[in-house]
């Protein structure tokens, strides 16, 4: 557990100013055709900044200076001039949460932490249980400091443009202060009957009646018909509910003419009046999360805004009221309505979300970033395309969360191949470099290094080069730890050791962001399609045939290691044109296009160019009869052109039958067959003006890909994004060009550069196999922190009012309960202003009392045993009747939890801790207290009970009395050699933690992550003795949970908080993780001698 501050020196670039800021390469990153107002230029500059430039600075300036996210690489030397150390901009910055009471000290101290840890910005995310007041002065005050310690530090500071999420409320100021932001009902639900009795609770928008005929007539005046039989349809008019996760207020409706207006005022006007002249420098840009247009009212229930009716007859020229159930059931011209209904929806939300941000954006230089709900296709419930968005972002963004890549059948996060690459393709076509991904949220404290590594090569294997880890908390407070925790902060045991894993991104940062991928496929994406057989209220099987059918040809494609784009046909529509017998998109072309299975419908825009294409001597392959539908209603148009195509439309069921697997074929690299026999082993390639960058990543959990591939060049060189260092590569000369064989571990990669002309560097070492065991007896092991304890069940009492023994969480929703709350205010919500800080007004005589008890076995070390609470202020802690004191200066895993001596106080047999308030405080959260000390832990029919302390060794530390332990563990052997070896190696067998740190004669020699589980360490050992050090890294699950109900790995949320059993269950019931050496470690050595 982390209670020590660290010095560990990352090695980023200078400070930041807004005049030291260098003058930004100003080429414009055009969006093709790109409809409407806006048009991509050049960020803008203020004059005064430019004046003093040029003045002062410009013959100062250096390559490795820091760029806003602007720096161009075109060349394998300009790339590794910046690959060792890369500038803060190609370095992580994660979500940095803003909960609890801010303050300037925490602030420096959460940045200064990053910084050392190779983090190159933060996102300034606001999110729920924050005290301190959104969009106050006090509010804009913390952000400024922000800019002055990361100005200090080199860091940029990203604006979030919401409190908490989903963007678009202003963590409610925007309905408190535009009530017809939600006031007018955002969607419709249906109601059927036989009699016609309208609720008069509920507002309707259509009362119909079906005549004998099944036709729908509407009813004029439904006053005078309650109580008629028949058969009725009603449409009850359905707004957002009203919940405390929105202040209180209810989400709004962003396609209501001026909505997104407001949010932006509301939001943005702050920042811009007090920090405008940042923009685009130290302020890169504004994250927005999750908009979308999802319907209330569950499955009953279809989107619908004031003016849709208007919009839908003036787009396809009839009139939608007319057409209603089609959206429900498959009944009338339903897939035509569907298609048509969708289409609107999403050219209303670009029209009137993204257009407006993103021209706010552009004019004053801000990157507008951050990510829709991409999870839900082929579903288009939250927003109909999502990758059409992605087109108006100048760094469009997705997440991938969680950690089930391997868990279900169908991923929708990582293991999604279609959310990374509608991401890379959207960018491709509109000429954006970097893509970002807010990754590994809600993954739960167990995550592993491995696991980071896996996903995080996955991800960037298929396009992301722009790492945003979810998250830092700056506490954890209260509810704030179960707020889908991981967090990359101090908090973590591991946290000293992640630095290593930053920088490796960075570099992969700087690769990934160099050059540009050239694909000359196309796959055109069936969304379209998928619109026609969506209902809610009445599923079609069909739809999700069309998704699973389309992931299978995009896990297929990337397993044969084919190089394509996915195709938007609403960016298409914007931005698509054709050139001697190219389609392009914006700056990408293609030579080849793909209808993949499932494709039933063409926009006709797509149609029209898909003509021209092939006229031009364009070629299709089509994976499915030809779409036998053009915006929705019945033509043979297609099924005639690729007739009269002849041999430019291929047909095909799978594109690997021998007759089309050609056209798919990979002519920048040949891979062998080997290598392409799994789906998780992938590949990036991205051309410079001198060369082909090529990544190699291997998401096999357990197997090594081998194999090699071929290529064009003169020479190539590997770059380690570990170590920075970069070496010659072996291969071999063939007729094809070059042969470049590779060997690639599980959560393995490779970083290859295959050079045009010849290239110097210096040779990849090779070292003498370490193949000889060392007959080394004994192992000393000993815990590097005291062994730990939570209390997460007692007895409540309140005012007096004994309530009996309940678990922690049950007991605070009580006490809320109690005064007048339905549940702890501060969890999964946001404070409206600053109400909930405001009604901390309790009279004397309120509050609380919540009894802990436990067991101390007779010969335990007592006095060496702390308790630890979060709010000291509020609560007061007692043991066994004596109220304490908390120790000046000391803290456990956050620093806002006291540290109480309790020892002195205890006594064998059964003791109590007591957390008190009085009177009542908003802010009084209940929370376990945890204790530490010198002591075992056996399994108890309640729970655990403290016995005398047993010495640990190889094996689970849960096993050997140590369930909740979850800070590190170290593992020391000694050896004498009579000469150094020329080569050694550590080997782990089998062992379960986050990461393996190895120590050697005290010196940091590395850390183990994943397969095959080893460390060489030649370059640490001495002739003589010599002693190495295995440090097991534990995680913050087993101590902070949860610890019940657990019915899923991977996933791990609030709610996944919140229940327990009514009674204590048996310690052995807890859920906990396996941590430790299960067997000694080795090493291995080769023949001695010095090299």
């Amino acid at each position: 557990m982390n209670n020590h501050e660290t010095n560990q020196p990352s090695g980023m670039t200078g400070p930041i100013s807004p005049l030291s800021v260098p003058e930004k390469r100003v080429t414009p990153k055009p969006a093709g055709k790109l409809s409407g107002k806006a048009t991509l230029k050049p960020g803008i500059i203020f004059l005064p900044v430019i004046a003093f430039l040029i003045l002062t600075m410009s013959s100062c300036r250096t390559e490795t200076e820091m760029h806003s996210y602007e720096t161009e690489i075109t060349t394998f030397r300009q790339l590794t001039r910046l690959f060792e150390d890369p500038p803060s901009e190609f370095r992580a910055a994660p979500f940095w949460i803003w909960t609890g009471d801010v303050t300037e000290d925490m602030i420096r101290h959460s940045l200064e932490e990053l910084k050392d840890k190779g983090f190159g910005g933060v996102f300034v995310h606001p999110r729920y249980g924050l005290i301190t007041e959104y969009l106050s002065d006090e509010w804009f005050e913390l952000f400024g400091y922000t800019l002055e310690v990361a100005e200090e530090l080199g860091m940029y500071a990203w604006i979030y443009d919401e409190n908490s999420y989903p963007s678009g409320f202003a963590g409610g100021h925007v309905p408190h202060y535009m009530p017809d932001s939600y006031r007018h009902g955002q969607a419709l639900r249906i109601h059927r009957s036989d009699i016609f009795e309208p609720d008069p609770e509920l507002r309707y928008l259509h009362y119909f009646e079906v005549n004998p005929q099944g036709e729908m007539e509407e009813i004029g005046d439904p006053g005078g018909r309650t109580g008629d039989r028949g058969s009725f349809i009603l449409f009850e008019l359905v707004s957002y509910p009203q919940t405390k996760w929105y202040a209180g207020y209810s989400y709004v409706d962003l396609l209501y003419p001026g909505v997104t207006e407001k949010f932006m005022e509301i939001t943005m006007q702050g920042y811009e009046e007090r920090f405008g002249q940042w923009f685009g420098g130290l302020i890169p840009g504004v994250f927005t999360d999750e908009p979308n247009i999802a319907p209330p009212g569950g499955s009953s229930a279809v989107k619908w805004t004031p003016d849709l009716y208007d919009e839908f007859e003036k787009r396809w020229g009839y009139r939608l009221q007319d057409n209603l159930m089609s959206l429900f059931e498959e009944s009338g011209d339903w897939k035509r309505v569907r298609h048509n209904y969708f289409q609107l929806l999403l050219q209303m939300f670009i029209d009137r979300w993204s257009k407006p941000w993103y021209e706010y954006t552009e004019e004053r230089g801000l990157k507008w970033t951050g990510h829709y709900w991409e999870h839900g296709w082929p579903s288009p419930h939250h927003g109909g395309d999502n990758m059409a968005m992605y087109a108006w972002h100048q760094v469009p963004g997705i997440d991938l969360l969680f950690n089930r890549m391997y868990t279900e059948e169908r991923p929708t996060q990582f293991g999604n191949v279609r959310n990374v690459k509608e991401l890379r393709s959207a960018a491709n076509q509109t000429g954006r470099t970097r893509t970002l991904c807010e990754a590994y949220g809600g993954a739960g404290w167990e995550l592993t290094f491995e696991d980071m590594k896996r996903n995080g090569d996955w991800m960037y294997a298929l396009g992301v080069n722009f790492m945003n880890q979810h998250m830092t908390y700056m506490t954890l407070v209260g509810d704030r730890k179960h707020d889908y925790p991981q967090s990359f902060s101090y908090h973590t045991p591991w946290w000293d050791m992640y630095g290593q894993q930053n920088e490796y991104f960075a570099r992969l940062s700087v690769a990934m962001s160099a050059g540009r991928q050239v694909n000359n496929i196309l796959v055109l994406e069936p969304t379209t399609s998928t619109w026609m057989h969506y209902s809610s209220y009445s599923p079609d099987p069909h739809l999700q045939q069309i998704g699973d059918s389309f992931h299978d040809l995009l896990d297929l494609l990337e397993q044969h290691k084919v190089e394509y784009d996915l195709g938007s046909e609403n960016i298409i529509k914007d931005m698509g044109g054709t050139d001697n017998g190219y389609l392009v998109v914006g700056e990408a072309a293609y030579n080849l296009v793909v209808l993949p299975p499932g494709m039933e419908n063409l926009d006709k825009s797509t149609f029209d160019l898909l003509k021209t294409y092939i006229e031009t001597g364009g070629r299709v392959v089509s994976l499915h009869t030809p779409p036998s539908r053009i915006d929705g209603e019945v033509s043979e148009a297609v099924g005639l052109l690729a007739e009269r195509a002849g041999n430019h439309w291929i047909h095909a069921s799978c594109f690997t039958d021998e007759n089309v697997y050609r056209h798919f074929e990979n002519t920048t690299l040949r891979f062998s067959p080997e290598a392409m026999q799994s789906k998780w082993f992938l590949h990036h390639t991205r051309h410079l003006d001198d060369g082909r960058l090529v990544l190699l990543v291997n998401s096999e959990p357990d197997e090594t890909v081998t194999g090699h591939f071929t290529a064009r060049g003169e020479t190539v060189i590997m770059l380690d994004p570990h170590t920075g260092d970069i070496f010659s590569y072996p291969f071999m000369e063939v007729e094809e060009g070059l042969e470049v064989g590779f060997s690639v571990k599980p959560a393995g990669s490779l970083l290859l550069f295959v050079a045009d002309r010849e290239t110097d560097a210096p040779p990849l070492p090779v070292k003498p196999a370490a193949t000889t065991v060392l007959e080394i007896t004994g192992m000393e092991v000993k815990p590097l922190s005291s062994n730990m304890m939570p209390l997460d069940y007692g007895e409540l009492i309140i005012e007096g009012d004994p309530k009996g023994n309940m678990y922690f969480y049950t007991a605070g929703d009580r006490v809320w309960r109690h005064y007048g709350y339905n549940d702890n205010p501060w969890s999964v919500s946001v404070q409206f202003k600053s109400e909930l800080a405001e009604a901390d007004t309790f009279a004397d005589g309120t509050g609380f009392e919540f009894t802990y008890d436990f067991h101390v076995g007779e010969g335990t070390d007592m006095h060496s045993i702390t308790a630890v609470a979060e709010r000291p202020e509020i609560f007061a802690l007692s043991v066994n009747g004596n109220t304490l004191d908390p120790i000046p200066g000391r803290w456990f895993a956050d620093r806002d939890f006291a540290v109480y001596g309790i020892g002195e106080h205890l006594q064998a047999g059964h003791n109590t801790v007591s957390l008190t308030v009085s009177p009542m405080s908003m802010f009084a959260e209940l929370h376990p207290v945890y204790l530490n000390g010198n002591f075992s832990l056996e399994e108890a029919e309640r729970g655990w009970r403290i016995v005398p302390s047993e010495p640990l060794g190889t094996g689970s530390w849960k096993e050997q009395g140590y369930p909740f332990y979850s800070d590190r563990v170290s593992y020391v052997r000694e050896h004498f050699f009579d000469e150094k070896p020329r080569a050694a190696v550590v080997q782990l067998g089998d062992w379960k933690g986050t990461v393996a740190e190895v120590l050697v004669n005290d010196i940091h020699a590395g850390i183990i992550e994943r397969p095959p589980y080893s460390l060489d360490i030649s370059g640490y050992l001495e002739e003589g003795y010599n002693k190495v050090e295995v440090t097991v890294y534990g995680s913050l699950k087993n101590l902070l949970g949860p610890h019940h109900n657990v019915r899923r790995y991977g996933i791990v949320t609030p709610w996944d908080y919140k229940f327990a059993p009514a009674q204590q269950p048996p310690g052995g019931d807890y859920d906990l993780f396996d941590y430790g050496l299960m067997e000694d470690f080795t090493i291995l050595v080769s023949e001695q001698g010095s090299p």
